[in-house]
């Protein structure tokens, strides 16, 4: 590959990223996965070579084919200039369809710089341009297609969260259940008698884990009393419904955030924020404690199943229920949070609907790092249906997402399936077996005597 391009010479003409505009005269080409990552007017940074070239993210292994006058943005790219024996475009897709390895964040221009490329004819590049084009044309449209059902599918995922915690979904259960049904106001009154009592017992769990007591007056001086609704007014709700905040729902938090416990090889897995993820606790990449230090590292209490775990920092608001058949250590940006007299699946959906996010949005701090403080989360209001109705609300989401899943699940396979018949045709074009050959075309060996006389 070395002998089909030259390297462009950037040296200091580079742009760092907080130094990029939102509009300008200059795209401003960088590693990133757009073409464009940004603008700048700074035109003695601008590189025209008068024809296209190919950037190669030295990092992410991005590849881009530039046509236009550009500013190389930030560190970690490789400008490469086809040389002439090579169909500039023609060059761009061999290069897609070379294969080698992924080495995260670090440098792989060393591999790209290495590879082989096939040399066909120049007239057989052009034709294998045009073929790979009109092939790929069709391949995108569908791609498109199915992106943009996926973008459908998220609109009316927030459309179901939002009729769903505005009392819009079960407005046909409500009218078809006028009987005696505990109001919310009620249920919220029980919690709050409840939510001292189970406090109490946590923290007596606690006490005992560590080997130690006190009398139970002195234990319930700790006792907190639950954040207050803000002044000022909130949305209207369905009758039977009532605002509360998250606090009286949850008698005890179990939070070891800031917190790193050493490591082993296997164990008991590690949960994080990273690790909180649509819904679930995934540990696609699980680390390890061992069961001393697990042992030794449950001293604000043990979760335990329905608990809803929370993410605090990176991202903010991510949930889970912790799993009834799982055991695992919460660490960094990560609580649980214990609730009483709550449905633990409806509070998780809640944290999906606009309500959660909006105050979530409003109340994070941080521009790189978003984050939020434990007593504003717990502050939060959240709508709370009457008890038997948190459970239609639960049952019906619960169907709805599940069929969202599934489509989504099969759009998924379709776009990984698009990325491998793009591979596919790449191949194939490179093994002379997508375009037929012309025995008139000048021979590929003229190329290469056309390239060994440039050096």
């Amino acid at each position: 590959m070395e002998r089909a391009t030259r390297k462009v010479p950037i040296g200091d003409r580079k742009l760092k990223r907080r130094q990029y505009l939102s509009a300008g005269r200059f795209p401003v080409v960088d590693q990133g996965q757009e073409l464009i990552g940004g603008y700048s007017e700074e035109d003695d940074l601008v590189i025209d070579c008068g024809h296209p070239l190919i950037v190669f993210g030295d990092h992410s292994r991005t590849l881009k084919y530039v046509r236009f006058p550009f500013i190389a943005g930030a560190d970690g790219i490789v400008v490469l200039d086809p040389v002439e024996a090579f169909d500039s475009r023609c060059l761009f897709y061999l290069l897609e369809a070379v294969e080698f390895p992924d080495r995260g964040y670090s440098r792989h221009y060393q591999f790209l710089r290495k590879a082989t490329v096939p040399l066909p004819p120049l007239n057989e590049q052009r034709r294998i341009v045009a073929k790979i084009e009109a092939l790929f044309s069709e391949l995108d449209a569908g791609v498109a297609a199915l992106q943009r059902s996926r973008a459908l599918l998220a609109r009316y995922r927030q459309s179901l969260l939002q009729a769903a915690f505005s009392g819009e979904l079960t407005a046909d259960w409500r009218a078809a259940h006028q009987g005696p049904i505990e109001p919310a106001e009620a249920l919220l009154e029980r919690i709050l008698m409840e939510r001292e009592g189970n406090w109490l017992a946590a923290e007596k769990a606690k006490l005992f884990s560590l080997g130690r007591t006190e009398p139970l007056e002195k234990t319930r001086k700790r006792y907190r009393q639950p954040a207050t609704l803000p002044a000022d007014p909130l949305a209207d709700l369905p009758s039977g419904w009532a605002w509360s905040t998250l606090d009286l729902l949850v008698h005890n938090t179990i939070d070891y955030r800031g917190k790193t416990p050493p490591t082993a090889d296997e164990g008991i897995p590690i949960i994080s924020a990273a690790n909180v993820r649509n819904g679930r606790i995934v540990t696609d990449q699980p680390r390890f404690v061992s069961q001393e230090t697990y042992r030794s590292w449950l001293t604000r209490g043990t979760p335990r199943p329905g608990d809803l775990v929370v993410t605090t920092e990176a991202p903010v608001g991510n949930v889970a229920l912790y799993p009834e058949d799982e055991t695992y250590l919460l660490t960094r940006r990560v609580m649980a949070l214990q609730m009483t007299g709550a449905n633990p699946s409806y509070l998780l959906h809640c944290f999906g609907s606009q309500v959660v996010r909006d105050y979530i949005d409003a109340n994070s701090r941080g521009t790189t790092v978003p984050r939020i403080l434990k007593p504003i989360l717990l502050a939060m209001p959240l709508p709370v249906a009457p008890e038997a109705e948190q459970a239609e609300i639960v049952a019906r989401v619960d169907h709805a997402l599940g069929t969202i899943s599934r489509v989504e699940h099969e759009i998924d396979t379709s776009l990984a399936r698009a990325t491998r018949l793009r591979q596919a045709i790449l191949k194939r074009a490179f093994q002379g077996r997508l375009v037929p050959q012309d025995p008139t075309d000048q021979p590929a060996a003229a190329l290469l005597a056309k390239i060994r006389n440039a050096r």
